[in-house]
């Protein structure tokens, strides 16, 4: 057989301290990008320090990134410069191109501009050496295309280098970069780089420019609130006066920096050696910039730097060390899936017995537990258990096998664990049960209680006791037990009615099996609150079950947690709810659910920092859960905490690169804080580069609203069958609302007129349901009826007041103030988005900038008011 030495798909070795490389023995990461992962190693053959940059395993069978990364190394290899980073090998390991290169002890420029400032003769000299290693870069037909203050490095005698060539461009070779892709830095970039067009030099220059602004004045030229806006002013707008921000800027000076920041680039400096000779006559010709002798600033960094050292360890002198004593620390571990070492259609028993263990161990208070939902993530992986333990941030790992044998007259369960201390990969225990499936709780329990004593963990008596729990004892009602929770946690969440169907056949085989019940009074919530059965039957039948558990599991965690899971989603009854959760929370500390349950309460009581707080421990608990996150990331978007609920997208993106549901996201929260619509085109091509589809229907039908794309918008809207919605009221009404924005009032009333049949009906069988009042009367302002529309929009706030619920309350008042506005009520609208821009809300200041269903008020002074009020929601 032939033997392929390419093979791209083999599993990559993790890199950790004294892996050798070639001759190079690691030493420790120091670094992570797009296109690389940096780590310092020691060369073993001439004893000394370099930096190893490795190609990320996900982009080694992408063979445009191999080759823009060799030609990284190969831009940076042909150049010999004191003010350049030097390469000195490029090679592969374990088929993960990498290439060794002179490690700089120092600072990023980026860091010393945000930690010191240097006078104008310092940031005169470092630019000079910067160009002179630019003009060497140009001469040899090298364009960087990522200049920036994180790609220059200061080394210890204050010389800066020059880094990161993975952006740059070689003269006389093949373009890597796919056509309509923009690569670079926001805020660094020049305009012909927005624009993507073809780059050369000159362009470098044009980012040499910003950093030559940004280290003078301490703010980039043209800074705007989000990526939209700066990519406008790097093209439009003109950048303020160095003079503004810094004292002693001469006139020459100046000029340099607006020749370098020209937008057309025959404007601009055609060559750094022009830019060196400016720049050089600047300091004949002015001998100290800004009027007074020339300060060794890089000294005093360093001297500020060991006065910091100082004061820290004088800190840990001062303050006890309660916070890094290893004692004080819970010890932490993951469950990984057991293998299934039956036949395919086990599976289920296998995951089932891993969550079943895996809640066992999460009910003691001396570990902390990652939840099922992220360690399925790792099932099949095929990643190395360190690289688990360190994404997943735990010190244990176990694992281990399960065959369920049913070939002789009493069925039998066989499950070797094996818990691995993550640090050296090393046995910490492992054993073997096999026992008949009646005793398939012993074996649960006996594997928690060996794994705490494993880890020196002391039991409390009432954990203890929980371990030692046997839910049932008919052992085919546990088997219908765990099919449900496998269809429902393999996200069959459409089959609901099966899970449902499964767990009601669980408990007519064993009336007694409180977890049962309580699953369904959750199953029964999912159907009461997103109306897929808001029925008086539903909540009799949720009411029922949540009783039964809480008589049956006589003070355990499950009847705690039905009972509120009845509180929260049926009764709304909060307070209540949130007894119910605190009391199951004593017993399950480390339940990820749980605590995102006990968020969801608190956000619809308006305690939305304490919401946020339980949520960030939930994803702690379980940080690969896609649905904590967009708990998250919705809840400090409600809050209109924009940035940092896009830093919970970028950190789910890290793990989920293709997550729909991210991209949305990520798409949304800068367009809908801007209200710019050119960010939102540009987003949604960045989003559509990102996946193998298209962007969802309906995220693109929103955008071509926004973006006053009505025809587009129709043209998606007529390829949807609004027989395959869930709700086809919905699909009437946009329709309706589409025309109605392109003026065809005919079209419009049409397809209102269908819509109100729908949500007649839906009121006048439940006419105390807010959510269906709201739309009603919606759809009437489409037919002109605004008595009526105004009727129901406020009655649907008196139903559902924010003082009942933030969250449901909030939804009430968007849609009266819509109404109101198209009404001309245009007064009564602007108070109530005042309202909901300064309490957490959906509406945000970028989205009613650019959305259409404003239009009413948008000349309206109050309106314009309002939107220069709440200008800066977005940095807060």
């Amino acid at each position: 057989m032939t033997e392929h030495n390419d093979d791209r798909t083999q599993t990559h070795v993790i890199l950790t301290r004294d892996t050798m490389v070639s001759h190079y023995r690691i030493i420790e990461k120091i670094g992570a990008g797009g296109m690389g992962e940096v780590y310092l190693a020691e060369d073993t053959k001439l004893k000394r320090k370099v930096a190893l940059k490795f190609l990320p395993p996900h982009l080694c069978q992408d063979d445009e990134c191999r080759e823009r990364f060799k030609r990284e190394a190969q831009a940076a290899a042909k150049l010999n410069h004191p003010n350049i980073v030097h390469i000195y090998e490029v090679a592969e390991h374990n088929a993960r191109p990498f290439f060794a290169m002179e490690h700089v002890e120092g600072q990023s420029l980026k860091d010393v501009i945000r930690d010191y400032q240097p006078g104008l003769d310092d940031i005169i000299n470092l630019v000079l050496q910067i160009c002179e290693g630019l003009a060497k870069a140009h001469e040899a037909g090298i364009t960087h295309r990522d200049i920036k203050p994180s790609n220059i490095v200061i080394d210890a005698d204050g010389r800066p280098k020059l880094v990161d060539f993975g952006l740059a461009t070689i003269q006389g070779t093949d373009k890597l970069t796919k056509t309509g892709s923009t690569l670079g830095t926001v805020g660094y970039m020049s305009p012909e780089q927005i624009k993507v067009k073809e780059v050369d030099h000159r362009s470098d220059l044009f980012s040499l420019g910003v950093v030559l602004y940004e280290m003078i004045a301490g703010r980039l030229p043209f800074a705007a609130d989000n990526e939209a806006a700066t990519m406008n002013a790097v093209l439009n707008e003109v950048h303020e006066p160095l003079s503004r921000y810094k004292s002693g800027v001469s006139g020459e000076l100046q000029r340099i920096v607006s020749k370098l920041l020209e937008k057309d680039p025959t404007l601009r400096y055609q060559s750094a050696v022009g830019l060196i000779s400016d720049l050089k006559t600047l300091t004949r010709d002015e001998p100290s910039v800004a009027g007074k002798p020339p300060v060794d600033w890089w000294n005093r960094f360093v001297v500020v730097g060991a006065v910091i050292v100082c004061l820290i360890m004088a800190g840990y002198a001062l303050y006890p060390r309660q916070e890094v004593s290893s004692g004080d620390k819970k010890k932490s571990l993951v469950v990984l899936p057991f293998e299934n070492l039956g036949t395919d259609e086990d599976e289920y028993f296998a995951a089932g017995i891993t969550d079943e263990i895996t809640a066992r161990l999460a009910g003691l208070s001396g570990l902390r537990v990652i939840s099922r939902t992220s360690a399925v993530h790792y099932k099949d992986s095929g990643k190395p258990l360190k690289q688990i333990a360190k994404e997943l941030k735990v010190d244990y790992v176990l694992e281990g096998t399960i065959r369920w044998d049913k070939s002789g007259d009493v069925d039998r369960v066989r499950i070797i664990p094996q818990l691995i201390r993550a640090s050296d990969d090393s046995h910490v225990w492992a054993d073997t049960f096999e026992r008949a499936l009646t005793q398939v709780f012993v074996v649960q329990a006996e594997i928690a209680t060996r794994i705490a004593d494993a880890l020196d963990v002391t039991l409390l008596e009432s954990e203890k006791q929980l371990l030692t729990v046997q839910p049932t004892e008919n052992l085919v009602a546990y088997d219908y037990f765990l099919r449900a929770k496998d269809h429902w946690n393999e996200g069959n969440h459409a089959s609901l009615d099966s899970v449902i169907h499964l767990l009601e056949k669980t408990t007519s085989l064993d009336s007694t099996f409180y977890p049962a019940y309580s699953w369904l009074v959750r199953m029964y919530g999912v159907e009461y609150i997103n109306a897929y059965r808001r029925t008086d039957e539903c909540k009799a039948q949720a009411k029922e079950a949540a009783e039964k558990a809480l008589e049956l599991a006589k003070s355990k965690p499950d009847g705690y947690i039905a009972m509120g899971t009845y509180h929260y989603y049926i009764s709304r009854d909060y307070e209540s709810a949130l007894e119910q959760f605190e009391l199951a929370a004593r017993s399950q500390p480390n339940n990820s659910d749980l605590l995102t349950m006990t968020g969801y309460v608190y956000r619809r009581m308006g305690e939305w920092d304490i919401a946020a707080d339980y949520l960030q421990k939930a994803l702690m608990l379980d940080p690969l859960s896609m649905n904590i996150a967009a708990g998250l990331i919705h809840t400090l978007f409600m809050m209109h905490r924009l940035d940092e609920a896009q830093i919970v997208v970028l950190k789910g993106l890290e793990f989920e690169p293709t997550n729909r549901g991210l991209l949305f996201w990520n798409v949304a929260l800068p367009g809908l804080g801007s209200g710019d619509s050119l960010y939102i085109m540009k987003a949604i091509e960045r989003y559509e580069e990102s996946t193998t589809e298209k962007m969802a229907g309906v995220l693109q039908e929103s955008a071509d609203i926004y973006m006053r794309r009505y025809e587009s918008a129709l043209a998606r809207r007529s390829s949807t069958d609004c027989r395959n919605l869930s709700d086809s009221a919905v699909y009437y009404q946009q329709r309706g609302e589409i025309y109605r924005y392109l003026g065809d009032t005919n079209q419009s009333r049409v397809y209102f007129d269908s819509a109100r049949v729908i949500w007649e009906a839906q009121v006048e069988a439940s006419p105390d349901v807010a959510d269906f009042h709201s739309p009603l009367a919606e759809v009437y302002v489409g037919l002109g009826q605004n008595l009526r529309a105004v009727e129901h929009a406020e009655l649907a706030t008196r139903l559902m007041p924010v003082s009942k619920d933030e969250v449901a309350g909030s939804e009430r008042l968007v849609s009266l103030a819509v109404v109101y506005a198209w009404v001309g009520e245009y007064d009564k609208s602007i108070d109530l988005l005042d309202y909901l821009l300064s309490h957490p809300s959906r509406i945000q200041v970028g989205g009613i900038r650019l959305h259409p269903r404003w239009d009413p008020l948008r000349d309206h002074p109050r309106f314009q008011a309002l939107i220069e009020k709440y200008s800066d929601q977005t940095e807060q």
